[in-house]
């Protein structure tokens, strides 16, 4: 097998190899070559290699994007106002709230006994096992309302995932440390010996565990929290900033509050509006969880409700969901499908919905998903296509209608679905101003504007009143978002085998446009920027200091 791996990754850093048909080709005659018993793994070859390789990667859109995404789930939880009509799971099922436990990542988290340093260690280790870095991790915590947990256990939760990056070592596997959590701690294996000695380094406090993150291999560039509208009040956004977050997942669903106390949801369309004004003046993303087809509901109010959401700056979220509802078994929703009461939309129906809905979608809004991740056969009645993202996408370019939104324009995305070609004198510095919670949002970007496409952006934030934190004063700006797309690289990445965009200092430039516009058009004096624990070094390179969750900044 040495010799298998040792031709094929010569093969590949000559250029011999170029293409993923001619590396299969090759790894079956060099197997038959060889008498082997088994052809060599893409995982077996990149450990060989010096550098990563498109070729080898599995999936290489996880992390196009610029970061690699690790969910992880809490403890199954009840959600503390009761639950939603067309909620399923929750602890009696010993699934997360609105979980099946058949999800990608509730089946992980299961495996994994919901111990959270173990979920993100064994997804770091499948990352690298299929080509991808994990030098940059967008932590996102699921599972119910994870501000309604108990105190205690959100801090060690965040704390065990934390370390997880912090201490991840690749010649010591997962199952080495499952077998030191769970195992027989008497007669360990050689492995989870080492695994014990590993687990033995792990701060008790989580800002030892932060500290540490700052300058770790992995570090953790964006930290989300799924919550609630009624669970995004200050306490919470207070504890959620201790942690180290930096975006929101909220459930909205609606706009509607008939259809609210229709369905037992516990909050109303006021709880939304507060909370999203909250957040963002605290400088949080906002990601919006909406769900069409709820009962009550149809698809003209349910465009409607889309179209008031990108318009009315009460609302005008940075990123949406699009989680149609479904019928699960053991709901009440179930049973009123069961009686005739409530009919949820086909395939075709959600279709035609959506692909008008994202037409609706303005250049500052991410769409993050469409339909969740569940598979068919736990679902009763609805939708039953698992792609149905790429069928909105198929529809769209049907109907010669285009959608605007960050995800669809992403220059990563574009050059490895649709191989464009994109040239850096085409680039230009876009600024899109819009009034929203009842602040002002300067919307900057780099654009291929002959391709539509985007480079990166900033999320720039002229406060309104919902401001409560004392880090944030009078005359001071938000700096909510700065990202740059394109594949993932890994820290240390040769500059010339990464595409021309990255590493260009658009980041920089957009920084300091974002510091210029805010003190000479809005008369700001202090800059404030809610970074991720991994990503306050570059701040630090940038002149920000460390001021309480945030790096800030004096003006100009």
């Amino acid at each position: 097998m040495d010799e298998a791996l040792d031709r094929l990754k010569e093969e590949i850093e000559q250029g011999v190899i170029h293409d993923r048909e001619t590396l299969a080709r090759r790894k079956r005659e060099v197997s038959a070559a060889l008498h082997l018993e088994r052809m060599p793994s893409n995982s077996e070859i990149l450990a060989r290699m010096d550098r990563p390789y498109d070729l080898l990667r599995r999936k290489p859109v996880r992390t196009l994007s610029g970061v690699a995404v690790i969910a992880v789930m809490s403890r199954p939880a009840p959600c503390p106002h009761g639950t939603c009509v067309y909620c399923p799971g929750g602890p009696t099922a010993d699934v997360p709230q609105s979980y099946t436990g058949h999800e990608p990542a509730a089946m992980r988290a299961i495996q994994n006994r919901y111990h959270p340093f173990l979920q993100v260690y064994k997804r770091i280790e499948q990352l690298h096992s299929i080509g991808h870095p994990t030098d940059k991790v967008e932590l996102i915590i699921m599972g119910g309302t994870f501000p309604s947990q108990d105190l205690d256990y959100q801090e060690y939760f965040v704390r065990e995932c934390l370390s997880a990056m912090n201490r991840f070592d690749p010649s010591v596997p997962a199952s080495a440390v499952e077998e030191a959590l769970f195992g027989d701690t008497d007669n360990p294996s050689s492995d989870a010996t080492r695994a014990q000695a590993l687990l033995s380094r792990r701060p008790l406090l989580l800002e030892d565990a932060q500290k540490r993150n700052e300058r770790a291999r992995n570090r953790c560039v964006g930290m989300t929290f799924e919550t609630r509208p009624d669970w995004s009040k200050r306490p919470h956004i207070d504890r959620m900033l201790l942690y180290g977050g930096t975006r929101v997942e909220l459930g909205v669903q609606t706009v509607y509050d008939f259809i609210y106390a229709r369905v037992k949801r516990g909050h109303t369309t006021r709880d939304s509006i507060e909370a999203t004004a909250l957040l963002k003046d605290q400088g949080f993303k906002v990601n919006y969880h909406i769900m069409p087809g709820l009962p009550g509901s149809d698809k003209g109010r349910d465009l409607r409700m889309v179209e008031r959401i990108v318009s009315d700056p009460e609302y005008r979220p940075d990123m949406m969901k699009f989680y149609t509802c479904l019928v699960m078994e053991n709901t009440p929703l179930h049973d009123d499908y069961v009686l005739g009461d409530y009919i949820p939309y086909s395939t075709d129906e959600t279709v035609d919905l959506l692909v008008r809905a994202k037409s609706l979608l303005p250049p500052w809004i991410r769409t993050m998903r469409i339909q969740r991740d569940i598979p068919t056969t736990r679902i009763a009645a609805g939708v039953m296509s698992s792609n149905m993202g790429q069928m909105v996408e198929d529809e769209m370019h049907r109907r010669g209608v285009s959608c605007q939104c960050i995800r669809c324009r992403e220059i990563g995305l574009q050059s490895y679905k649709r191989g464009i070609e994109h040239h850096r004198e085409d680039v230009k510095l876009v600024t899109r101003t819009y009034d929203a919670s009842g602040g002002t949002e300067v919307f900057l970007s780099y654009e291929d504007q002959r391709h539509d496409a985007l480079i990166g952006f900033l999320r720039l934030r002229i406060p309104g009143d919902h401001v409560f934190r004392r880090e944030i004063t009078e005359k001071s700006a938000l700096v909510r978002e700065l990202h740059v797309y394109g594949p993932l690289a890994a820290l240390g990445t040769n500059e010339r085998d990464l595409p021309w965009w990255q590493h260009q200092g658009y980041g920089k430039k957009l920084l300091a446009e974002a510091e210029r516009i805010a003190h000479e058009r809005y008369g700001a004096a202090k800059m404030v920027v809610i970074s991720g624990i991994g990503v306050r070094e570059y701040y630090r390179s940038q002149g920000y200091r460390k001021e309480g969750p945030y790096v800030t900044k004096r003006l100009p």
